[in-house]
């Protein structure tokens, strides 16, 4: 009689969690059913564009991109096709440790990349020659995850590592469709709030996402929680956005679940987390020594109590990470058009 008991207590207990969890599945349908049924709004309009060649260098300010999957791109220059690593250990390197990289201007044409310092010290690198010569280098990126690309040359290392004022040999990397990858843009576990996605996306070198956008009205609504005698300017650059739209509200970003551009459309799939980056000023190569923007972000911008925050923990929220569902070119002046969900993240 015992063990019959114990039976229909199992049976029974397993009926409820499976109620239980019905239940929940048909409300997280419903709400997904619901954000797609919204209309898009305009929202704003397109008022600076970036492309940044090597990661963690001076990005461009353009006035067009053409849309792709792996990034936008001007011309010849795309986003975040070259890598500068450590010759010796094969580690990616970012302003993160090397602050002095955002000072570094790029510019590719005629199959050309050049880099530039502010003191117009310039290195060249013959681009065709690269890819002609084939000699791949395997980098570790984020998550001890690989990636492969083709090696530019002895001479533009040991002008990186006399730049950077570092006595590792470094090492720059061009990224080439084909070749080895264990990273991708993984759109399958959306926001928390977010419609499901199962489409991930292969990705150059970005930490993440292909693309990143805020409101301008963010920036400015992060620059007015200062004193008024403090000398702190946060600019765009210190966040390094793809896409900035004007004219919404701040933060209109946590909302949007899918925007649409001149001929392209984006996946806003997850919130983008802030890191030792955002202190780096674009403008000296330093790291701010209050660590702002980060400590303000810190007492408004946190992830919401729960999951969230056990997931991005001391990560303040600024801008949103996106993929792309449709190709197109974009420009500045642009009507910006965005799908809303019912909440934000």
């Amino acid at each position: 009689m015992g063990v019959a008991r114990r039976e229909y207590f199992y049976i029974g207990g397993a009926c409820v969690v499976g109620a239980v969890g019905l239940f929940y599945a048909v409300k997280w349908i419903q709400r997904r059913i619901r954000n797609y049924r919204h209309p898009f709004e305009h929202v704003g309009v397109v008022s600076e564009l970036y492309v940044y060649p090597v990661k963690s260098c001076r990005g461009r300010q353009v006035p067009w991109m053409q849309c792709g999957k792996r990034g936008g791109c001007n011309g010849e220059m795309k986003d975040r096709h070259f890598l500068i690593i450590n010759a010796q250990t094969k580690h990616f390197v970012t302003a993160r440790t090397h602050p002095r990289i955002v000072l570094i201007d790029c510019d590719v044409r005629d199959n050309i990349l050049t880099l530039t310092t502010p003191e117009n010290t310039a290195v060249k690198v013959d681009l065709e020659k690269v890819a002609d010569e084939k000699k791949t280098v395997t980098a570790i990126l984020h998550g001890d995850l690989k990636q492969t690309g083709l090696d530019c040359g002895e001479q533009i290392g040991e002008w990186l590592s006399k730049v950077l004022e570092v006595e590792q040999p470094l090492q720059l990397l061009y990224y080439k469709d084909g070749l080895y990858t264990e990273r991708s843009c993984q759109r399958r576990s959306r926001w928390f709030f977010g419609l499901a996605c199962t489409q991930d996306d292969e990705i150059a070198f970005v930490d993440l996402a292909p693309y990143m956008a805020f409101s301008n009205e963010s920036l400015n609504e992060l620059n007015s929680r200062y004193d008024e005698n403090s000398e702190k300017i946060i600019t765009t650059r210190h966040f390094r956005p793809s896409i900035v739209v004007d004219k919404c509200p701040a933060f209109d970003e946590d909302l949007w679940m899918e925007l649409k551009i001149g001929d392209a459309e984006f996946d806003c799939y997850k919130p983008c987390a802030r890191g030792v980056m955002a202190t780096v000023d674009p403008s000296t190569g330093e790291k701010d020594p209050d660590v702002e923007p980060l400590q303000m972000l810190r007492e408004y911008r946190l992830a919401p109590e729960g999951k969230m925050r056990t997931i991005y923990k001391q990560s303040p929220i600024f801008g949103v990470n996106m993929g792309l569902n449709k190709e197109g070119t974009i420009r500045v002046g642009d009507e910006v058009y965005a799908r809303y969900k019912d909440e934000p993240f």
